[in-house]
């Protein structure tokens, strides 16, 4: 009875279909591991935009009441303004009082909005990252005295 192995050309081809196949993982490894790292940035990079539209000088937004939405008052533009929270868009975005809205965040899948004690408290999910704001807000018509 004779015993019969692998030929050498057998385990060479053993060999390189095995390492093509690792190497195509481990690309597509590295390229969802990328793309998340991106993605993270990208959304980090939005809220920090989302935070300074609301708390920035160019509106300089103050509480005027919270409903079901959320109404804020600008006295540079001397409009009113309601952050909305679309979860079928999954948008977040500021209106005016006419037409048209301020898109300012995309693809919120979670969204809690609320003032307490003069506090504009705001929790966003997105791309299963949590972030959150807690912003000092003046009554329409106070003053900001330093």
């Amino acid at each position: 009875m004779k015993s019969r192995g692998f030929t050498l050309w057998e385990c060479l081809v053993a060999l390189i279909v095995v390492s093509g196949f690792t190497l195509i993982v481990q690309l597509a490894l590295s390229t969802i591991q990328r793309q998340t790292f991106f993605q993270r940035d990208e959304d980090r990079l939005n809220w920090y935009r989302f935070k300074s539209t609301l708390t920035g000088d160019n509106l300089a937004l103050q509480f005027v009441s919270q409903d079901k939405q959320l109404v804020l008052y600008s006295p540079i533009t001397m409009k009113k303004y309601q952050l909305i929270y679309n979860s079928e868009e999954q948008l977040l975005k500021l209106t005016g009082e006419k037409n048209g809205y301020l898109p300012l965040l995309y693809q919120v899948s979670t969204c809690q909005i609320k003032v307490q004690d003069s506090y504009l408290s705001i929790k966003v999910g997105i791309h299963n990252c949590e972030y959150q704001m807690k912003y000092y807000l003046l009554k329409a018509g106070e003053i900001y005295e330093k």
